[in-house]
């Protein structure tokens, strides 16, 4: 049975915060959800999936992207190359 979030709770803090470096502003993002690929300190090459997010308070909107997804990334896979 396959986990609905892959390896996402298994990943360091500081790599899903390196992957969201990544990621165009969250304000001005076109897009709802984006894939960065990180190097991961134990695991090697990682892709995590972003959604965007908007939080509101009154008046204002204060958008965000929320890790929901990782998977390590397989080099030498036939239909990656």
């Amino acid at each position: 049975m396959e986990i609905p979030n892959g390896i996402l709770a298994r990943v360091r803090g500081e790599d899903i915060s390196a992957g969201s470096k990544q990621l165009p502003d969250p304000v001005h993002a076109t897009v709802g959800s984006a894939i960065a690929e990180v190097n991961g300190l134990h695991r090697g090459p990682i892709q995590i999936v972003y959604h965007r997010r908007v939080q509101r308070s009154g008046r204002n909107r204060f958008p965000y992207w929320v890790a929901v997804r990782a998977w390590e990334v397989d080099r030498l896979a036939p239909e990656r190359l």
